[in-house]
């Protein structure tokens, strides 16, 4: 039982991992497309947020 809760979680979090990686891609490919500073550091900021606290909860 103890098992199989255990399982579950750590799948949980390499689903939030996968997703944190996910939204870190995308921030990268958002700098290189965006026309001006000012979207690209709206783009950087935003993903780069959610990717880092998507991976940070992932690992706890």
């Amino acid at each position: 039982m103890i098992d199989t809760i255990l399982f579950i979680l750590q799948v949980i979090g390499y689903i939030f991992i996968g997703i944190g990686t996910f939204f870190l891609l995308l921030a990268s490919i958002g700098l290189l497309r965006m026309p001006d500073v000012y979207n690209r550091m709206q783009t950087a900021t935003k993903a780069t947020t959610l990717g880092a606290l998507s991976v940070l909860f992932g690992i706890g």
